[in-house]
């Protein structure tokens, strides 16, 4: 009893060891349902979720292997490179199209154990899929040939490093361009900047050429030289350059304050053509002048008076395509003002303009008006007298452009012509204590908009006189220079914008695109068409016939003719409706308004 006892307790005590033995985790994932897995004896059958667990059930109560026995048997159930092409869903459909890099990297990698620890996920591609049906291929160096060489050396690079350096984008094949160097510092006054593409580096502005100039330049030496007798142009242009203060907007709003002051109006031209004051005589010779086509004289105040000096000269036939303003030809001449020959003040006046209705021949009528500048004065807007010798003058559009010797242009806008109060030959701008606008006594003042000036690293230039060259295409300014001295003095010419009036600038900076030297001493006045070119001088005629001034003529390039003119002559201005190039003399009790017609020049003319 004793024995048999004994073996049932051993019995008894080996089943339990046995089933503690079933319960002890062996280290192998249990299979989750997703896997598919196809032994050697299995083939291509389909296994479904539902026998997978079967077959877990069946084997429920079969003893559990050694870790090696599972090792091999996993080893011995996976498929092998030659013996499988295709898997199976655990939904019955199969995976077609693996390839053996994909079998082996399959093979490869064993089952990596989670964080939860489970069993990874295979990720198994659906049949009907587009990875499945075109796998995206790798960059080659077929495909990406246009920008890269076999060895993979990028191709895109030009070799300028000014435009940027490209690249070769590998994933479309194609170069793309590189940021571009930025040389120019925005400041066209000291040239422009550029890039050098073999250093990759910014280089300073070449230094100007400029030509010899005017003893009024104080200038040492000098490229080109002036011939006798011969109209000689000038290259390079570059160095001669004005810079566009860009006063144009805070001008105009001071002057548009003004106009809305009770004491002011503002007028148009056309208003002030219909309020002249003044009448100038008619005269039928004029010494130093052959063929007069036309000549007046001012009212005999302004014929004589010593502090008052003509200067420039303009005119509506250059200002639009129809020559006329109002269906009336103008003319507008300036006077600068002499306060040392004025008893009645020490004050400088400036400058004013003789506005006049050319058209009535008979009667000559004109109206002074004073030209000012805008400016703020104690938070108030007020404005200035121009204290210039505004020895030419250009129209065009609605602007007109009065020479400022040293300077350059300042630009008045007729556009914002002021009608002021009148009771006070010495008061300016705003009077607080009459809470009023005056102009020296003067009815009408036109605003400066804006001033145009010589760059600081500019070649000498100097603007005596101004004249307007009209093309419906390319408008220019031509502005020249006096001296007493030799014919050193050039004649220069700057762009206009035929849609705005204004100089045509880069970089806030206008740049003179032709010099010429006429070889004429004593420059007052010049006006050009074409290639032909005019030009007024106090240099007596000494040639028979002789005459007090000289009247200079020829063709750029081209040998230059004198003929007969008054002394001394001034600013010019051409009407080209009909042929007349007018002029003006200067001193007292001998004022001229005059016209020649310049095709009469010649035996007729001499």
């Amino acid at each position: 009893m004793v024995g048999m006892r004994s073996w049932l307790i051993l019995g008894l005590l080996g089943w339990l060891g046995l089933g503690l033995l079933r319960c002890v985790p062996v280290g192998v994932d249990e299979p989750s349902g997703e896997l598919v897995v196809i032994g050697e004896g299995v083939g291509r059958d389909t296994v479904t979720t539902q026998e997978i667990s079967s077959s877990q059930e069946d084997t429920s109560n079969e003893p559990v292997a050694s870790d090696q026995a599972n090792d091999a048997a996993e080893q011995e159930s996976l498929p092998t490179e030659d013996s499988v092409a295709e898997g199976t869903l655990v939904d019955g459909s199969s995976v077609e199209g693996v390839v053996p890099e994909e079998r082996a990297s399959q093979e490869a990698a064993p089952l990596e154990a989670s964080e939860d620890g489970g069993s990874s996920e295979v990720s198994v591609v659906e049949k009907n899929s587009p990875e499945a049906a075109e796998p995206m291929p790798e960059p080659t160096v077929e495909r990406l040939a246009a920008c890269r060489s076999a060895d993979g050396k990028d191709l895109c690079d030009d070799g300028n490093a000014c435009n940027g350096v490209e690249r070769c984008e590998d994933r479309t094949g194609q170069c793309i361009a590189g940021k571009p160097m930025v040389c120019d510092d925005g400041d066209d006054c000291n040239g422009t900047e550029t890039c050098d593409p073999k250093l990759g580096k910014c280089v300073a502005a070449s230094s100007w050429v400029c030509p010899i100039a005017p003893s009024e330049c104080n200038q040492t030496g000098g490229a080109g030289q002036p011939v006798a007798g011969r109209v000689v142009s000038f290259q390079p242009v570059g160095g001669f350059r004005l810079r566009d203060l860009e006063q144009w907007s805070s001008s105009e709003q001071i002057a548009d304050q003004i106009a809305a002051h009770p004491s002011v109006a503002k007028v148009a031209l056309s208003a002030v053509l219909q309020d002249l004051n003044r009448s100038g005589s008619k005269v039928s010779a004029i010494n130093g002048v052959s063929c007069l086509a036309r000549g007046y004289s001012w009212e005999s105040g302004d014929n004589a008076v010593a502090y008052w000096y003509p200067q420039g000269l303009t005119g509506s036939a250059s200002a639009n395509s129809t020559g006329k303003v109002d269906g009336k030809s103008v003319l507008i001449a300036s006077w600068y003002h002499k306060p040392e020959e004025d008893s009645s003040t020490t004050v400088n006046k400036g400058v004013r303009v003789s506005i006049v209705d050319s058209s009535n021949q008979a009667a000559w009528p004109y109206r002074h008006a004073l030209l000012v500048e805008p400016m703020m004065s104690n938070g108030k807007p007020s404005y200035r007298p121009i204290e210039i010798h505004a020895g030419g003058m250009a129209w065009f559009g609605n602007y007109l452009y009065v020479a400022d010797t040293s300077k350059g242009f300042r630009v008045f806008d007729l556009r914002r012509i002021l009608r002021v109060q009148t009771d006070d030959n010495n008061a300016i701008g705003y009077v607080a204590a009459k809470d009023e606008y005056h102009g020296f006594g003067y009815r009408y003042v036109i605003p400066q908009v804006n001033l145009y000036t010589r760059c600081s690293g500019s070649c000498c230039v100097r603007f005596s006189f101004a004249f307007m060259a009209v093309s419906a295409q390319s408008p220019s300014l031509l502005s020249g220079e006096y001296t007493n001295v030799n014919t050193n003095a050039r004649l220069h010419r700057w762009r206009l914008d035929p849609t705005s009036g204004k100089l045509v600038v880069k970089n806030r900076t206008a740049v003179a695109t032709e010099i010429l030297f006429p070889g004429v001493i004593k420059m007052q006045g010049a006006a050009i068409e074409g290639t032909r070119i005019w030009v007024s001088s106090s240099q007596p005629k000494n040639s028979s016939p002789t005459s007090p001034g000289s009247l200079y003529t020829g063709m750029i390039g081209g040998a230059i003719a004198t003929y007969r003119y008054p002394y001394p002559p001034e600013d010019m201005h051409l009407s080209h409706t009909d042929d007349l190039l007018w002029s003006q003399t200067e001193n007292p009790n001998s004022r001229y308004v005059y016209a020649i017609q310049h095709t009469r020049l010649g035996s007729a003319c001499p």
